[in-house]
């Protein structure tokens, strides 16, 4: 597997550079605007996660994909070189997302900000309990969008996939919600008691920073078990697809 995952490295190297300066400007944004840094690692890692996808639009448009099945390299090897890059970067790209947080951190300790700003950017144990659960949960997020997009372009082309599947995850995603709200069950529903109960569980975790470490942990690895179980899938894919 080595030899594909060099080549796709090689082939990747410089759209994934660019998509990493786009995601940390947009998390640099993000941070201003919402006064946290929470959801800035997650972000980072998830926008990088889903730039590995759309990568696959420049193998079907300069004709890669026929170009590896010339190599010694299997299809097998192609697709798990594939995720095994996706995991890497957008892991790598979270924890240089909490590295720029703690320098932020640091860099608003020593200036004259307001009280509520200070509160925002201290490197207090809540602030990054906070930070460390809410970017694991995007990252779980992240994972499951790229193995059900990498799955479905290794069967049906990245083309098409990164022109449809988005699209239908959003209405999956959004349209329960708005019929939901539509029709008021939203409001004064066991969502609220679902709600109340997760503020306990939350609560619960934060007391104790080594349950909270343990959980951030054990998502984290439920999103790369799941790209792994993709992965076996889109590997049958890729070995029944015709070119």
């Amino acid at each position: 597997m080595k030899p594909a995952f060099l080549v796709d490295l090689r082939v990747y190297r410089d759209y994934l550079m660019r998509t990493f300066r786009i995601a940390l400007v947009i998390t640099v944004f993000e941070m201003v605007a919402l006064q946290s840094m929470a959801p800035v690692p997650g972000m980072m890692g998830t926008i990088l996660l889903i730039g590995c996808a759309q990568t696959g639009l420049t193998n079907d448009s300069h004709g890669w994909e026929c170009a590896r099945l010339v190599m010694p390299i299997s299809r097998r090897e192609v697709v798990y070189a594939r995720y095994c890059i996706a995991a890497a970067v957008g892991l790598l790209a979270a924890l240089l997302g909490a590295v720029i947080c703690v320098a932020v951190g640091l860099v608003a300790s020593g200036l004259d900000l307001p009280a509520e700003q200070a509160a925002a950017f201290a490197l207090t144990a809540e602030n990054l309990g906070v930070m460390a659960l809410s970017s694991s949960l995007i990252l779980l997020i992240g994972c499951v969008m790229l193995g059900i997009l990498l799955a479905v372009g290794f069967k049906l082309g990245m083309t098409k996939t990164t022109q449809q599947l988005p699209f239908i995850l959003l209405l999956v995603t959004l349209v329960p919600l708005i019929v939901l709200s539509a029709f008021g069950m939203m409001d004064n529903s066991p969502l609220d008691a679902l709600v109340a109960s997760l503020g306990g569980v939350l609560d619960g975790l934060f007391a104790q920073g080594w349950v909270l470490i343990l959980t951030c942990v054990a998502i984290v690895c439920v999103g790369l078990v799941v790209l792994a179980l993709t992965a076996q899938l889109a590997a049958k894919f890729y070995e029944a697809r015709d070119f």
